[in-house]
């Protein structure tokens, strides 16, 4: 229709996708006088292609479709019809690369040389990890080969077809001529590299000895590589995710053979070993600021030891055999420190600092290590009334235990009772902190420590089997009430309810087993319920106040209270008159709860 706009042929209705031998890059539009125009630059010619037929045009050769024409021409006015157009340049065919194909190269491992690729239209050939040095074998001779490392290529030029060595510089190759070229990598640097390991890897953060810090440095030696690490740092070989060890930097070497990596020169790591890192130990990191933190009494410097109890970054210290730790009088188990900050605290992270102004000391331990002095069975005002309580166990000179389920109990400064998780010695006694009065016993949670016969504690000697006792000397007599309770290595036998009578005479309310015998050579028990051993005490007592007290048995210990909730009992002791709500009955006499001595024939309730 007259007067309707007509547009020109879109690009890709013109534009050819490929020219056989030639290199292309499309057609580049413009406008010449309103013309839409196609045409190329120089050193590009443009392309004409129809049937697979390319034909080269002109230098400066372009198509053009005037406005309102919907054709394209050439330069000459005719149509282009069925052709096609593109910008080229002419691709010389390159020669093929001389490589080495017959016999090995010393140390080495060999390969093809890839495919090639393009880049700018030049072909360039690159070896390829791991086998990504290129090396020239001068006139075909292995014993000569040049090792022209990774960044090293071969490039055919787009515009000669030449091919030329890039190294630095270029050198042309002939491709007729007696030198070659292969692909490759000494033998010895074809370990896994994975085994060269961040800082950031997972199995780092659990290892117990050291702090990863850095991946090792590699430096090729003699063609093989050698393993460093930076000043301060030393070389670490994890052989689990939680365990690891320090190697020498000179032994660890890549076997040529195996391929695999010898920690020692010798032996390869293990295949599931996450690696070789630069670490940073213990002594380089806490060394000195322990040790600035050391009074130094008793202990010599080097009987403080190191041990990890836990996972990396914590190094923790103690003192020698024989020596406790100690700071202002209270004992401690370990000095820690903080291998990233190189903070020092005493047993935890975070906890009190010690310091050049807030020192340590490990003390000479001297503390009794016999059961019923200072380790004691709690009878002597100790275990409270209602609970089980046992002796502790002292495992050397500076530590004392308690059985499972059970805590240490002393009695501070003002005569409370107090629980301590460990046993310290400090000097000369048990717990020294804020306790001033003697003893230290086992106290057992409620409902744990006690197994019914015939059972056994475990870990303990058994002594020959207590049978029920033939007779009763109350109304009633209770053998399932009989009890085992651990005691070091031995047990000790006990009433849960009522007192304990046994076949041999003058029995105490508790008989122990140690060294597989019982003490008292006891055969036969039971629990008596009627609690007649109580009823002995009261004979000692003035008549009135013996028909006015009420008593009960358990675990070993009789307590005697008056029968009237308001009234408690007065006795005299040697520093004078005392009062208490209870008092025991022990070897058929009455005592305080303490076990001093007392006149039975003073007691009142009052």
């Amino acid at each position: 229709m007259a007067g309707e706009d007509l547009p020109c042929p879109s690009l890709a209705q013109v534009q050819a996708t490929a020219a056989s031998n030639y290199l292309t890059t499309g057609l580049k539009a413009s406008t010449e006088n309103k013309a839409k125009v196609y045409k190329c630059t120089a050193p590009e010619k443009l392309l004409a292609v129809e049937g697979g037929v390319v034909t080269e045009l002109p230098d400066g050769a372009k198509i053009s479709c005037q406005p309102n024409s919907a054709i394209f021409t050439t330069d000459d006015g005719k149509e282009i019809g069925n052709k096609k157009f593109t910008c080229g340049e002419k691709l010389v065919p390159c020669p093929t690369v001389p490589e080495h194909t017959t016999g090995g190269l010393t140390d080495a491992e060999t390969e093809a040389i890839p495919a090639p690729t393009m880049s700018n239209g030049d072909t360039i050939w690159q070896c390829k990890a791991p086998k990504d040095h290129l090396f020239l074998v001068p006139k075909g001779m292995p014993t000569a080969t040049m090792d022209l490392g990774t960044a090293a290529t071969i490039k055919c030029k787009k515009q000669s077809g030449k091919i030329f060595l890039v190294e630095g510089g270029e050198t042309e190759i002939d491709p007729a001529g007696m030198d070659t070229y292969t692909c490759g990598q000494f033998s010895c640097q074809l370990c896994d590299q994975t085994k060269l390991v961040e800082p950031t890897v997972a199995e780092c953060t659990m290892q117990k000895d050291f702090l990863c810090k850095s991946k090792p440095t590699v430096t090729i030696t003699a063609n093989c590589p050698m393993l460093s690490c930076p000043a301060g740092e030393s070389l670490y070989l994890m052989d689990t995710a939680t365990t690891g060890a320090p190697v020498s930097d000179a032994q660890v070497k890549c076997d040529a053979t195996t391929k695999m990596w010898l920690f020692d020169g010798i032996n390869p790591i293990a295949a599931t070993a996450p690696g070789f890192v630069c670490a940073l130990t213990c002594d380089e990191q806490c060394k000195t600021p322990v040790s600035m933190a050391y009074a130094g009494f008793d202990a010599l410097a080097n009987d403080i030891t190191m041990s990890q109890t836990a996972a990396q970054p914590i190094c923790t210290y103690s003192c020698g055999p024989s020596y406790s730790l100690t700071l202002a009088g209270q004992t401690y188990s370990n000095i820690v420190c903080d291998m990233k900050t190189k903070a020092v605290t005493l047993d935890v992270l975070g906890g009190t600092a010690v310091s050049d102004t807030n020192k340590f000391s490990c003390l000479a331990c001297n503390c009794d290590t016999t059961t019923d002095m200072e380790l004691t069975d709690g009878s002597i005002d100790l275990c409270p009334m209602g609970q089980l309580c046992t002796n502790p166990t002292a495992s050397n000179m500076c530590d004392a235990t308690c059985p499972t389920d059970s805590m240490a109990i002393y009695k501070n400064a003002a005569g409370m009772l107090k629980l301590s998780p460990t046993i310290k010695c400090a000097s000369t006694d048990w717990i020294t902190a804020d306790k001033t009065m003697a003893g230290v016993t086992c106290m057992f949670s409620p409902g744990k420590g006690a197994y019914p016969l015939p059972t056994i504690p475990p870990g303990t000697m058994a002594c020959p089997p207590i049978t029920p006792l033939g007779g009763c000397p109350g109304n009633t007599c209770e053998f399932a009430e009989l009890i085992y309770v651990q005691k070091g290595d031995g047990y000790y036998i006990t009433c849960k309810k009522g007192s304990l009578v046994t076949d041999q005479p003058g029995t105490a309310l508790t008989s122990t087993c140690s060294s597989g015998m019982w003490n008292e050579l006891i055969t036969m028990a039971t629990c008596d319920m009627d609690d007649t051993q109580v009823d002995n005490c009261k004979t000692t007592l003035m008549a009135p106040v013996a028909a006015a007290i009420s008593h009960s048995c358990e675990f070993g210990v009789c307590y005697l209270s008056c029968t009237d909730p308001t009234k408690q009992f007065e006795y005299t002791l040697a520093s004078g008159v005392e009062h208490n709500k209870l008092m025991k009955c022990y070897l058929d006499e009455v005592y305080p709860v303490n076990l001093e001595l007392t006149d039975p024939a003073l007691v009142k309730c009052v």
